[in-house]
């Protein structure tokens, strides 16, 4: 009786190769692109941190000058400083940051109570790459199509 042997074929160690190499580039690009997002979540959440941080001092501003009103209009205090008065309507510009400022409007009713009419929270916007020249007129209002001067928070100064 004879048994018969089976052959294997010997491995292709071209074909191998060449699948594993792609597998690496592969993985290589994957672990780069992941990096790449991960430094531009980063980034976003910084700026994002910032923002919250100016949004909740403006409330904190805001809160403050509404109570000093509330004092002045209980006849217990002074009119908050920088708030301009007229028939009853009460307004003023409250500076958070360097480029960001809160305007308040607010009105006594018939009742005493105060009504806030308005609460805007505003950035001082300048285009980023803009020489010193440029962001002068931009701020002079010197050119036609000027988009720089008060944009509110998260607008885009774009009409």
């Amino acid at each position: 009786m004879k048994t018969k042997r089976h052959q294997r074929q010997p491995l292709r160690s071209g074909t191998l190769t060449l699948l594993l190499t792609c597998v690496i580039i592969l993985l290589a690009v994957l672990s780069l692109l992941s990096l790449v997002t991960a430094q531009a979540d980063l980034k976003l959440a910084d700026r994002q941190l910032v923002y919250a941080q100016r949004n909740a001092e403006a409330d904190r501003s805001g809160a403050e000058w509404l109570a000093e009103l509330d004092d002045y209009l209980r006849g217990g205090g002074e009119l908050p400083a920088d708030t301009t008065a007229d028939e009853g309507t009460f307004a003023a510009t409250l500076y958070v940051a360097d480029n960001a400022s809160l305007a308040v409007t607010a009105r006594q009713t018939a009742d005493g109570k105060i009504e806030v009419t308005s609460w805007q929270l505003l950035t001082d916007w300048t285009p980023s790459g803009a020489s010193e020249t440029e962001t002068e007129a931009l701020e002079s209002g010197s050119t036609p199509d000027s988009a720089a001067g008060t944009v509110p928070a998260g607008g885009s100064g774009v009409a």
